[in-house]
């Protein structure tokens, strides 16, 4: 017999058993009719683990003990061996005189990034920040590969008007009203879905504003998220700052985790001032303290994320109002996931 008719014969011969073996398993008896079985789409892994440092909304320009405040969390990211560390935005003003507190920050010897925050454009262009900061080079939104997983930072910092997207700048959104702020561009829609579609490890998300509404399009990444997600589920996580409470909420099995402020709640201009808390001259340099409510302690998170238990463990951290509290001035009066809080909780969230 030729070599080539041995191959062909032998093929049909492998390709019968083969069909029979694949009927056989997905029928209900010999003259019952087939049965589908669906293919379950597994989930994205790794084996990596990773360590990381968050703080957000230290407010360095808004907040007297910004400087105490940060110190704590470096002391205790490099305490802790993280892998690298990040803050989620309205962190520093790009001024000279903030010179001592970038010091802090960069005494930080491995990996460090910034989210834009929308205040850290108060005074200034985005570039301007991110060459203040040191981070000219990557941009305003990034991606990045550590220990296993995918980091993506996306900046929410847009203004939406008439179709055109502009970039915060000199706090012009502030001239806009609520639903023309806090927009993720078209661009960075785009470059996000791609992004996404070709790393093959788990993914975690980074913004200031968080994507649960509280960013203009909020609808169109969250579309994004859960679209990728559906050929094996790929983005395990969320994290945010800008509303400075302490949160956590599942949207189509993401979980979307609110970072509290390291500093302060804002209460806001509709409450009756509070005075006092800090001496008249500190108060005098810090008008906002009057409209907030204080913490007595630094806040943020040494989050591990573990590949091989699909474990996101996040150890927060516990502090108090500085008095009066929200709830001693009958500002709230209830206490649930949207109420003002003075802690970071701990977590352990399966992914």
């Amino acid at each position: 017999m030729k070599r080539i008719t041995f191959l062909k014969n032998l093929s049909y011969g492998l390709g019968s058993t083969l069909l029979g073996t694949t009927l056989l398993s997905c029928s209900k008896g010999t003259d019952g009719p087939t049965v589908e079985i669906p293919s379950k789409v597994l989930p994205i892994t790794t084996k990596g683990k990773l360590r990381i440092g968050v703080i957000t909304d230290v407010h360095k320009d808004f907040f007297p003990d910004a400087d105490l405040y940060l110190q704590k969390f470096i002391d205790t990211a490099k305490q802790s061996n993280v892998d690298l560390i990040i803050q989620i935005g309205d962190f520093v003003y790009p001024h000279f005189k903030n010179d001592g507190f970038m010091q802090i920050w960069n005494s930080f010897e491995g990996p460090k990034y910034h989210v834009l925050g929308n205040h850290d454009m108060d005074t200034a262009s985005k570039s301007d920040f991110l060459t203040y900061v040191n981070q000219k080079q990557l941009g305003n939104y990034y991606s990045f590969d550590s220990n296993g997983f995918h980091l993506v930072v996306m900046d929410t910092n847009y203004i939406k008007s008439g179709g055109i997207y502009t970039d915060y700048n000199a706090k012009n959104y502030t001239k806009h009203p609520a639903n023309e702020i806090g927009y993720v561009s078209k661009e960075q829609l785009d470059w996000l879905r791609e992004d996404l579609r070709k790393t093959d490890k788990p993914c975690i998300i980074f913004s200031h504003q968080p994507f649960n509404g509280s960013a203009g399009n909020s609808k169109e990444v969250q579309e994004i998220l859960k679209e990728e997600n559906k050929k094996g589920k790929k983005i395990i996580a969320a994290f945010s700052g800008h509303l400075h409470k302490n949160w956590l909420i599942d949207i189509d099995e993401v979980s979307h985790i609110q970072v509290n402020s390291a500093s302060y709640f804002y209460v806001g201009k509709n409450h009756p001032t509070v005075t006092g808390r800090f001496p008249a001259s500190v108060e005098a340099n810090y008008p906002i303290m009057k409209e907030s409510a204080p913490y007595d302690d630094s806040l943020f998170a040494i989050i591990d994320f573990d590949g091989p238990d699909r474990e996101i463990k996040i150890q927060g951290r516990k502090s108090n109002f500085i008095a009066p509290t929200p709830y001693d001035l009958n500002y709230y009066t209830y206490v649930d996931q949207q109420s003002p809080s003075s802690n970071i909780d701990n977590r352990i969230i399966k992914f």
